[in-house]
């Protein structure tokens, strides 16, 4: 039995169409069933909401179908265990076995193809490219129940022309079999399959999370990554940098942390002095009102309301306009004030370093800057040197290491592993000015309301044919 399914595909917690979020649906279900190759009619069945999907079922596997096959099955797999597990599980019981073309090619590739598209695993044995029209509308935003349901079918089941989906995964299906014969690979291949169904299980079931605990650990950890940033900080002031670069200091800037434990120019944003074209600074201006009769004294009437009253406190004759539609009135001029303009610009401070190579023999230099030396330079033109947990290792690790020096690499290290830990773990965003989303990390995104999270495990990911896991 071939099997593929169109659903539609709202966001829900890191997963683009995951079957528990409540606006998914088996929007259109094709299959085919072949007792002789090629034999099988493909037939297909749309549904217009979650709850018709759901009132008249999308899968039935008879009785005697013994091989499901799908392309990246393990998503048609999650759908199944969701909203039809006493099929799924009467098939798996009676000792149905199943066939995923994208992990069989993934496989006869020798994992050369990670994720290998179904159009090219199937024109690889003879099949059709896919249909584009339907993929562009997904590309630009469209959920899958608003595409038109005549290209949907038609991507999905074919047309006189050309093969859909379902012929497609047969084409590759049968490709595939007889290569795997021939290479003697078909046993190895449904194993595989069994290891795929079991990770299916593990994804549909989640992990579930305490978050009461893990947000007790989330205080803990940001409180002690607080207090070691603090320490750092105390270091700074310490090696001579400014209060200004003390504050400006980022933690996760590769140029930041090696200016400051190998030495060099450590570049920051901050505020520094307007200066013209002639190279003379500018000054801030000033509201003032002159003395009648003089242009030596003035009075600073920046922010004054009321001028009249201000200047008669003060025992102030002020000079006046004479004609005009202000005649009489005070008159305020502006000039430049002793305060000289600042503008958002790069500052620099030269920083000696808490490491000197120079102290570690030559042959060890040679060794350790041919593991650490980054392509990318300072302000000052030297290398920025890394400041991973492996080269401050194995600094901390020598013996010309001085004790301020590990004092300072001790620190970095447990602050490296907070932050690993805390942005690994739970739930950190970073902003843009405006406030949108720049970047968002952490396994707690990922928990759903009900506390668990479904996890993606790819099998068809790694050159060494390993599992491995995102989201998280």
């Amino acid at each position: 039995m071939f099997l593929d399914l169109e659903v539609n595909n709202v966001e829900y917690y890191g997963a683009v169409a995951s079957p528990r979020c409540k606006d998914n649906y088996v929007v259109m279900e094709g299959h085919a069933i072949d007792y002789e190759p090629y034999q099988g009619e493909v037939k297909f069945t749309r549904f217009e909401s979650r709850e018709d999907s759901l009132e008249r079922g999308w899968l039935t596997i008879p009785d005697d179908v013994w091989l499901l096959v799908g392309h990246n099955l393990a998503f048609e797999l999650d759908w199944i265990w969701e909203q039809h597990f006493d099929e799924l599980s009467k098939f798996v019981k009676r000792g149905g076995m199943f066939w995923c073309t994208q992990l069989a090619r993934y496989r006869l590739t020798r994992q050369e193809e990670m994720y290998p598209k179904l159009s090219d695993t199937a024109i690889h044995y003879g099949g059709d490219p896919k249909l584009d029209l339907v993929q562009a509308e997904w590309e630009r935003g469209v959920l899958t129940k608003d595409i038109d349901p005549v290209m949907l079918r038609d991507y999905l089941v074919g047309t006189p022309d050309m093969e859909g989906d379902i012929g497609n995964t047969r084409i590759a299906f049968y490709g595939e079999w007889v290569e795997a014969t021939e290479r003697g690979m078909v046993q190895a291949i449904l194993e595989q399959n069994n290891a795929l169904l079991f990770n299916s299980v593990c994804m549909s079931n989640g992990l579930k999370i305490d978050i009461e605990v893990g947000e007790d650990n989330l205080k803990r950890l940001e409180k002690r990554l607080a207090e070691v940033e603090e320490l750092l900080k105390e270091q700074q002031r310490l090696s001579g940098i400014s209060e200004e670069g003390v504050r400006a200091f980022k933690f996760g800037s590769s140029y930041h942390k090696s200016a400051w434990i190998y030495g060099g120019t450590y570049r920051y944003d901050g505020r520094v002095p307007s200066i013209d074209k002639d190279g003379n600074y500018r000054y801030e201006k000033q509201s003032v009102v002159f003395e009648e009769g003089s242009k030596d004294n003035y009075l600073v009437v920046e922010g004054v309301e009321d001028l009249e009253e201000y200047c008669t406190s003060k025992g102030f004759n002020p000079t006046r306009f004479v004609r005009g539609k202000n005649a009489g009135l005070i008159k305020v001029e502006r000039v430049d004030s002793d305060q000289v303009r600042m503008i958002n610009g790069k500052i620099d401070e030269d920083l000696k370093g808490v490491i000197s190579l120079k102290e570690y023999p030559q042959e060890f230099q040679d060794g350790w800057l041919a593991k650490n030396r980054n392509e990318t330079v300072l302000a000052c033109g030297s290398p920025v040197l890394s400041t991973k947990e492996g080269a401050i290792e194995e600094l901390f690790n020598r013996p010309e290491t001085s004790a301020k020096g590990k004092e300072v690499l001790t620190l970095f290290r447990e602050w490296a592993i907070l932050n690993k830990v805390i942005g690994a773990f739970f739930d950190r965003v970073e902003y843009y000015a405006n406030g949108d989303i720049k970047k968002r990390s952490g396994m707690f995104q990922y928990i759903t309301d009900q506390g668990l999270i479904h996890h993606s495990l790819n099998n068809t990911a790694t050159k060494t044919g390993r599992l491995s896991s995102n989201k998280p």
